[in-house]
């Protein structure tokens, strides 16, 4: 597995060796994207399966595990971010956040995830940081997410009081 800090969070590249995850919940949200394989994952009490261009968005404390199927000369692998609370909810003026769909099609969204997945893995040119620690681009890509599912979510129901976000087949709007 490979770790990067950034403010309170974590980017991972995860390759589990035993073809899946078991049982387990994290304190933060999740927003993930398999580079390599599908998945069948269990959240909670319910079942669904996840392909290449999708992402998944836990809530924290959801309780989630998988397995996952791979052509037999590669390995599952995937890029998640580990977003504490605090974070989501300073983007969002304090406003609580709870996804209500854990599966989102975008190849827009996995793009631009991937992006900065990529970036923290560059080197950065001479006399500039390096993109590990640009607080700033990883806030700009959680606002994006943020921000599309709202818009699409805004489409299908009215406001409530804490935000809900999410669904399934996500794309901005031109």
């Amino acid at each position: 597995m490979h770790v990067t800090e950034w403010g309170g969070g974590q980017l991972t590249v995860v390759r589990p060796p035993s073809g899946g995850f078991p049982r387990h919940s994290h304190d933060e949200y999740v927003i993930s994207v398999n580079l390599c394989g599908l998945e069948r994952v269990r959240l909670d009490r319910t079942a669904f399966d996840v392909n290449l261009d999708e992402l998944t968005v836990y809530n924290p404390g959801q309780v989630q595990s998988c397995t996952t199927q791979v052509p037999p000369d590669a390995s599952f692998a995937a890029v998640s971010w580990y977003v504490p609370p605090t974070v989501v909810e300073s983007l969002t003026g304090d406003a609580p956040v709870d996804f209500e769909r854990p599966v989102v099609r975008s190849p827009y969204l996995r793009d631009e995830f991937l992006a900065v997945a990529r970036a923290f893995r560059e080197p950065a040119p001479e006399g500039h940081p390096p993109p590990a620690g640009s607080a700033v681009q990883i806030q700009e890509r959680l606002v994006l997410v943020l921000d599309v599912h709202e818009k699409r979510l805004r489409q299908c129901t009215a406001p409530s009081q804490s935000r809900r976000l999410g669904s399934r087949d996500d794309t901005p709007s031109t």
